[in-house]
C-alpha cells in the first residue's frame, strides 16, 4: 500500500494518495513508530503540494514527536519528517 500511495503522490494524484495514507494510519494493524512517522511525513508532503502549509506543519510535528519519544532521533525517517517540517514552514512564510 505504501508504494502505491507514494507512486500516486509522485504522479500528482494527491487525493488518491491521501486516501491510502489515511487508511494505513487507521488500519487495525497499526504500523510501527517509524512507518507511521513516514506516512505522516508523506501526508505533510501532499499538504505542501496542495498549498495546505498549516496542515503540513501539523502532520510533520505529529511524525517527529513519537520518534523522539521512542529515542529514534538518529533515523532517516526523522530526517524526512524534519525536512517536511522545514519545507512547510518555509512555504508558509
Amino acid at each position: 500500500m505504501l508504494e502505491q500511495a507514494t507512486n500516486l503522490r509522485r504522479g500528482g494524484e494527491y487525493g488518491q494518495a491521501m486516501a491510502i495514507y489515511q487508511l494505513m494510519l487507521k488500519s487495525p494493524e497499526a504500523p510501527d513508530t517509524e512507518v507511521r512517522a513516514y506516512v505522516l511525513s508523506q501526508i505533510a508532503d501532499v499538504n505542501i503540494a496542495r498549498g495546505m502549509y498549516g496542515d503540513a506543519v501539523t502532520k510533520s510535528r505529529e511524525a517527529i514527536a513519537p520518534l523522539r519519544r521512542a529515542q529514534k532521533e538518529h533515523t532517516g525517517v526523522l530526517a524526512i519528517a524534519d525536512r517536511a517540517l522545514a519545507d512547510a514552514l518555509f512555504a508558509e512564510g
